[in-house]
């Protein structure tokens, strides 16, 4: 495994050489992001794969949780639409009523952007893993 710098001074690459350098990403934590992009040189899988793996990698990799997150949002300006139409108020003033459902949707958002980063951040730890052991085999 090897970082290399780019031609940007913000751009490191890592690259991926054998079956080993795939531990590197089997460990990282949910918001860490120490290169700007995943190369695949693993020699033992044809040009198509190798591709295909680091077209993976990389996608998993740069998760940013964006499309939970709308949907999330969308579902929770949904509910303030429903509660909204069906006059339902929790008694509160109109202003704090207001405020409590800009809060929940912009709390329905960060939960799903969360999740979202998570849930691609577990799934890069095991499938790195899972490649790790499948290119050693071969």
């Amino acid at each position: 495994m090897t970082s290399t710098v780019g031609p940007g001074w913000t751009e490191s690459t890592l690259v991926l050489r054998q079956a080993g350098d795939c531990e590197a990403l089997t460990n990282l934590g949910v918001f860490a992001r120490p290169w700007r992009r995943i190369s695949v040189q693993i020699g033992t899988f044809d040009h198509a794969t190798r591709r295909a793996v680091e077209s993976r990698l990389n996608r998993l990799y740069t998760e940013c949780g964006c499309r939970l997150g709308a949907l999330l949002t969308t579902v929770a300006l949904t509910l303030v639409v429903f509660e909204r139409a069906g006059g339902w108020s929790p008694g509160l003033g109109r202003d704090v009523h207001v405020l409590t459902e800009i809060t929940f949707v912009v709390a329905a958002a960060a939960i799903g952007k969360l999740l979202g980063v998570t849930r691609a951040r577990r799934t890069l730890n095991r499938y790195a893993a899972t490649l790790s052991r499948s290119a050693a085999s071969d």
